[in-house]
């Protein structure tokens, strides 16, 4: 028993060379241990500071993206007060610009309205609205991050450049975000993001009397009145439009004596416009079928020469003394001989042949083939004469309902001489064996006369494309002639719109925007005509609509 104990001991005493490491091992343990906690305590250290570090940079964002939404809210926000204008004008904040900053939302009335596309809009730009443009806090003394240090942390915004393109209408934002800790000399920036953002710009129109009714380059308007809705507008290039560089140049009474007006309500509806042109004359050829020569192959575009006092045949024969010739002549485009369009049905004498023409109509089953149809039909003209009391009456209507018919001045210098005339619209009838009455209520917008080229005059005694017209002549039509002439020969009167790049109305025109049953012309232009919403004519606002870039982003 004694061995047994004195052998078990034996085994399990520690071989000698290995006494006093168990010291050494638990030391190198326990160091290894430490050295792992304080790594690990070192990692939560970092990323707890990286997500501070992110955490600041994500306010930062978030201070640019909402001051972005703050400026764009004021300047779209018309219901309060308008500073769409500031859309159109270009901003330079650069703390540190190169050369001399653009900051023309600075500038004074005098210096800023030249440069206005229109330069008579309300400025409206007060010091609260600026202070919103241009940066400002966004926290409202809160603290938006407890991170245990003594002071608060705040975001806020400020606006580096707004940028215009007026080529391609757009608007380039850059908008500076910050989160800061304390204020006044203690103000810390704890992050900084720049956002970047392109706009598309989209002009608007409240109103239809915020319209055109009347617009031209160069106008003398005299004693001229619109009734109803709508402006009168004056087109300006950038030289015409420095004369707003003087103090007072918007005043109603300045603009009538620019413009020739004596009536002082038409005073209040004269607005200029820089920079801004006429509507295509190509929307009406894209609704409107062409009328053609019959059997011609390939197909010929007819030309109307219309003329109550001709002193000639169509093919240009003599006639006897004091006799009056073909009132309707037509011929095909490549063609250079004139064919009599006048017959019974469409021409009305005062006696026989060659007596005094009183009345003429252009039914509508001989133009744009027949009246089965309701698509507005385009005539070109080379000349339409009524020097000689005639009536020029043309069907704007078919069995199925309204049926627009639109004149096209053929050449630059082509001319439609009403003085001693009337041209006007003849409601639909069934028989088209005689020459038709006026309507007693016809709609402006189913009778156009346009003409995509013209002489460009502006004065009244030079021009060369020219109509011409007085009293009740023209009673209801749209007028487009960008380059053209219109001339009031005595004090006029009619229903419509009347855009002409010279304007001779000293003697007087009384033009209504409604038609004798009421009804907006320019609405029924809008509807018949299918004006795109996004084209304007007129008085407009300015609204920023998201662009198809994407928002960018840059950290520091």
């Amino acid at each position: 028993m004694g061995l047994s104990v004195r052998l078990w001991r034996s085994r399990q005493a520690a071989p000698i060379q290995e006494q006093g490491m168990a010291l050494p091992v638990a030391l190198i343990i326990g160091a290894l241990l430490l050295v792992a906690s304080a790594g690990l305590l070192v990692k939560l250290m970092m990323l707890r500071s990286a997500g501070s570090a992110e955490s600041y940079k994500q306010l930062a964002e978030l201070a640019s993206g909402n001051g972005l939404s703050r400026v764009l809210a004021k300047l779209n926000d018309s219901q309060t007060t308008d500073i769409s204008y500031l859309w159109r004008l270009s901003q330079d904040e650069q703390l540190d610009p190169v050369g001399t900053p653009l900051r023309q939302w600075d500038l004074g009335e005098t210096d800023l309205r030249p440069l206005m596309e229109q330069p008579c809009a309300p400025l409206n730009l007060n010091a609260d609205a600026k202070s919103i443009l241009k940066g400002g806090d966004l926290s409202h003394g809160a603290n938006l991050r407890s991170d245990g240090r003594p002071d608060s942390v705040a975001i806020s915004y400020r606006l580096r450049s707004y940028s215009y393109s007026p080529g391609d209408s757009k608007a380039t934002f850059t908008v500076e975000g910050y989160a800061t800790q304390g204020s006044g000399n203690r103000e810390n920036v704890l992050a900084r993001s720049l956002l970047t953002r392109v706009l598309a710009l989209k002009r608007l129109m409240r109103s239809n009397d915020d319209w055109g009714v009347i617009a031209g380059k160069t106008m003398a308007l005299g004693p001229s009145t619109i009734e109803g809705n709508g402006k009168a507008l004056w087109l300006l290039d950038t030289a015409g439009a420095s004369r707003f560089g003087v103090a007072g140049a918007c005043n109603p009474s300045a603009l009538g004596s620019a413009l020739g007006s004596s009536n002082a309500s038409l005073q209040t509806k004269l607005w200029p416009l820089q920079g801004s042109d006429f509507p295509s004359p190509g929307m009406f050829d894209q609704l409107a079928a062409l009328d053609q020569v019959s059997g011609t192959n390939p197909s010929q575009r007819r030309i109307w020469n219309i003329d109550d006092k001709r002193s000639t045949t169509c093919t240009g024969g003599a006639l006897s003394n004091g006799s009056t010739g073909d009132a309707i002549c037509t011929r095909g485009e490549t063609s250079s001989t004139w064919t009599s369009a006048e017959s019974a049905a469409s021409v009305k004498r005062s006696g026989g042949a060659g007596s005094s023409i009183t009345a003429i109509t252009i039914h509508a089953d001989t133009i744009c083939g027949g009246t089965g149809t309701t698509q507005p039909c385009l005539i070109w003209m080379e000349s339409i004469q009524l020097r000689n009391g005639a009536t020029l009456s043309i069907e704007t209507a078919s069995s199925g309902g309204a049926r627009p018919v639109v004149l096209r001045l053929l050449r630059p210098q082509e001319t439609i001489n009403l003085t001693s005339g009337k041209l006007c619209q003849a409601d639909f009838s069934a028989s088209a064996s005689s020459p038709l009455l006026c309507s007693s209520n016809p709609k402006a917008e189913n009778l156009a006369i346009v003409a995509s080229n013209g002489d460009g005059a502006s004065s009244c005694t030079t021009a060369t494309q020219t109509l011409k017209f007085g009293g009740s002549s023209l009673p209801a039509a749209l007028v487009l002639m960008p380059q053209g002439t219109v001339a009031i020969s005595s004090g006029a009167s009619m229903n419509g719109l009347l855009w002409a790049g010279n304007i001779c109305a000293a003697p007087g025109l009384a033009i209504s925007s409604n038609n004798t049953s009421g009804t907006s012309i320019i609405d029924g232009f809008k509807s018949l005509w299918r004006w795109d919403s996004s084209l304007t004519f007129g008085r407009t606002i300015t609204r920023g609509i998201r662009g198809t870039g994407l928002d960018l982003f840059r950290r520091w």
